[in-house]
């Protein structure tokens, strides 16, 4: 965390209000506006047509009113929004895959915000709005305060230009300190918009648009699992080709034989994360890999130079075909060495599961999907090879909550399934010690173990539900013919016409009945042969461990 004199030295070498003396060109757009001195652009989300660019300013700005730390790089979006577009999004349907194109969904600037409440990041109000014209261009000028739901107050200057073909919103926002300061800078650059000749049509305006994805729904289930593969294969070489075409010049490919790492950061590191996230699958492969036999594709890793780059990316307003691990070489220099890798670590295991058992991935006990997570988190790799080893700062947390008498015993962990609340620190301790120091005896491989019999229990009690809900379906449709009714008509008539909440309370009801069936069946098909001494000791055994 930077001390608040030093920000202010640092930020009197930074001068955002001298121009670059060039200008940015946007030749997919057909526009060129001045940069200011130092910023540099950032990476886009691919399927966020209407953002024509975004650029960063060169140095993080901390506030000086702000009760706790609050701080973030000054920003400028460039944002097109041509006329007469078909919007929302096209579905088409392609034999087994349902392909959803997602359009330009805003019809302007304003539009954008009125429709993406938290766009700005946070609440705000325009302190300004006026029409105005600048070298016969028609401009709406705003200005927009970001007061609530914020740690510190954020200014915002928008300028919309209005071509016939579209019209070109020009954004920076900043910390509300240091707005009157930049301003001038800032609307220099707004000034300077100017449209060039561009190279092909308006984006948006194609007759295909922005990143199209699969909707599986229940599809997956319809195919062998050669068909899976292959379809899984294919959307992430499909992905991966639109997310390398949108990377900005400075980016860079890694790819290994299970990752795909686009980064901005300096190579060394690019390649320590790819290291690290094809260790980590190694270790998955081997240690759970029995609890699923679906293909795993290849990963997407990016990797961001700083905090703010990342911040900038992820605040848009879409979402990319493929799910990202996103790391950044700015969060191994400060604080814990070990977080940036712990990042991978989580998001490689998500990604893993996922695909590797999406029914097991998606019905996890609370507890023991946390605890997972924090285990991968105590990942400490060295070459190809993998150590479970909480650093210093984690066993300490883990003394605390055994210090005071605030760790669950191991089988109300176990036992209780969702209905235990707890640290994901102990249930990641828990399970480390399970698959490491605690792996004999009785409990040798237990928690692969209590995994499968967890998708027999799942499977099992899915049917069972099933069984039931078409069991009252039956039964309401056998009442509608004995009344002459539909089944709509009779079911209306049985919880009262409008009353969803009877409705309700019996979907919950079954979603429970479900939830404890797959809590019970797991728990006894794993640890039925568990006395109460056996698990005072593993008890015992866990808390000098981690202790």
């Amino acid at each position: 965390m930077m001390r608040r004199g030093l920000a202010v030295l640092l930020l009197a070498a930074v001068s955002y209000g001298q121009s670059a003396g060039g200008y940015y060109k946007n030749k997919k757009w057909g526009y060129k506006v001045r940069s200011l001195a130092d910023w540099k652009s950032a990476a886009l989300q691919s399927s966020e047509v209407w953002i024509a660019s975004k650029h960063l300013g060169p140095q993080r700005l901390e506030s000086k009113r702000s009760k706790f730390y609050e701080s973030g790089y000054p920003e400028m979006w460039v944002m097109g929004f041509p006329h007469g577009l078909a919007r929302g999004a096209k579905v088409e349907k392609k034999g087994e895959t349902t392909e959803v194109t997602i359009r330009n969904p805003y019809r302007g600037y304003k539009h954008l915000l009125t429709e993406n409440k938290h766009f700005l990041g946070g609440g705000y109000h325009f302190t300004k709005e006026e029409k105005d014209e600048v070298k016969g261009v028609k401009v709406t000028k705003y200005e927009i305060l970001v007061d609530k739901m914020v740690g510190a107050p954020y200014r915002v200057t928008a300028w919309v230009y209005h071509f016939k073909d579209a019209d070109f919103a020009i954004q920076f926002k900043i910390l509300d300190d240091y707005h009157k300061k930049h301003r001038a800078a800032f609307r220099a650059c707004l000034k300077s918009f100017k449209r060039i000749p561009r190279k092909g049509a308006l984006p948006g305006t194609e007759a295909t648009t922005g990143n199209s994805i699969s909707v599986t729904d229940d599809d997956e289930k319809k195919l062998t699992p050669a068909q899976r593969a292959s379809r899984r294969q294919g959307e992430f070489e499909k992905s991966l080709d639109i997310e390398i075409k949108a990377l900005p010049d400075d980016w860079f490919v890694v790819r290994s034989k299970h990752y795909v790492c686009l980064a901005n950061s300096s190579r060394k590191f690019a390649k320590e994360v790819v290291n690290h996230a094809e260790a980590i699958r190694g270790y998955l492969d081997k240690t759970f890999g029995q609890v699923g036999s679906d293909y795993v594709p290849p990963g997407m890793l990016r990797v961001f130079k700083t905090n703010g780059e990342l911040n900038a990316y992820a605040q848009g307003t879409s979402w990319s075909g493929v799910r990202q691990v996103y790391v950044t070489e700015e969060a191994k220099k400060s604080g814990r060495k070990s977080w940036a890798m712990e990042t991978v670590s989580d998001g490689v295991t998500g990604q893993w599961l996922s695909f590797k058992n999406r029914l097991l991935s998606d019905n996890l006990p609370w507890w023991f999907e946390n605890g997972l997570e924090q285990h991968m988190r105590f990942a400490r790799v060295k070459g190809k090879h993998v150590k479970i080893k909480p650093d210093d700062w984690d066993r300490d947390q883990i003394k605390q909550i055994i210090k005071a008498d605030k760790a669950v015993p191991i089988r109300q962990l176990f036992e209780g399934g969702d209905k235990v609340q707890t640290y994901s620190m102990q249930c990641g301790s828990v399970i480390s010690f399970m698959l490491t120091k605690g792996n004999r005896g009785k409990i040798k491989d237990v928690i692969p173990r209590y995994m499968k019999n967890m998708i027999k229990a799942i499977e099992d009690a899915e049917a069972e539900y099933k069984k039931k809900r078409a069991a009252a379906n039956k039964a309401a449709i056998g009442r509608a013919v004995d009344k002459g009714m539909t089944a709509e008509e009779e079911s209306e008539e049985e919880t009262g016409e409008g009353d969803e909440d009877a409705g309700w309370e019996a979907f919950r009801k079954a979603l429970k009945e479900r939830s404890d069936a797959i809590r019970k069946n797991s728990f006894a098909s794993t640890f039925g042969a568990l006395t109460d001494k056996d698990w005072e000791r593993l008890d015992r055994a866990w808390r000098r461990h981690a202790g």
